[in-house]
Parts: structure tokens; sequence; C-alpha cells
């Protein structure tokens, strides 16, 4: 939700795509299969909402174990896609123009013929496997939240 506000804060030559250059921000709701809201955040309506997906999830009050999150075109990044499946959770997006995206596998003989025109290429899972004992830590963080 985008909320105006009277004037232009610290940022003020920050220009939205969907808004313009209305001064204001975005209020990021997650509302639960029952409708009703877990976590609230305020953030600058120039920023991806991609980030705060997370942190609704892990660090929501009420205490709700989310094991699957919806999110559009606007919550899509590549590191968030990752960080959340090794966090434990289903990220299920909406993304605009999936047709000029493309996705990276680690086996691409065994993908479904319809998806097969949508991948890239070969994932690179040497640099994962390189790179794991980081990537494991930057998840146990976030988990543990500091």
């Amino acid at each position: 939700q985008f909320f105006p506000t009277a004037r232009h804060g610290e940022v003020m030559n920050m220009v939205n795509a969907k808004y313009g250059s209305v001064p204001g921000l975005k209020a990021y709701t997650h509302v639960s299969d029952q409708f009703a809201p877990f976590a609230c955040q305020s953030i600058p309506a120039t920023v991806s909402e991609a980030p705060y997906i997370l942190d609704g999830l892990l660090m929501n009050e009420v205490g709700r174990h989310v094991r699957e999150q919806y999110a559009d075109t606007a919550g899509f990044t590549d590191h968030l896609f990752g960080a959340s499946s090794l966090l434990g959770y289903n990220l299920v997006l909406r993304i605009r123009d999936l047709p000029s995206k493309r996705l990276y596998v680690f086996n691409p003989d065994t993908t479904p013929r319809e998806l097969r025109k949508l991948v890239g290429g070969k994932a690179r899972e040497d640099l994962i496997v390189a790179n794991w004992p980081d990537i494991f830590r930057c998840a146990a963080t976030m988990t543990a939240g500091k």
C-alpha cells in the first residue's frame, strides 16, 4: 500500500517507477491465509519489496511459523528465492514477463518439457559448493535474528 506524504524526505531525487516523484512510503503487510495481518512494516516507496519479505517471516511478533509465502513481481530476486529455500520457506512467485526470464537448473535433462524454454543453462554447482560455509552462516544469522 502506498501512502503519499506532505513532502520529500532525505532522499529527494528518488523516483519510483509506479508512483513517479510523488513523495510517500509503502506499508508492506504480510497477511495469513485467514486474511489476518501478522507483520507490517514501513518501507521507502523507491525500494524493492523483496528483502522485506524475509523480515516479516523471520521477525513477526505474533510467533506465526509460515511455511509458504506468496509474492508478486516486486517481491522477486534470485537472492530471496535462494534464501527462502535455505530458511525452510516455500516462496511462490507471480513473475511478470516470465518468458523473458531465464532459470538455471542443476540438471537441464530432467527439466519438464513445458519449462525447457525458460532454462538458460546449468547452475554453477561448484560455485555454490565453494561458498557453502558462507551461505550457511548467512542463513544461520538470519534465523537467529542478529
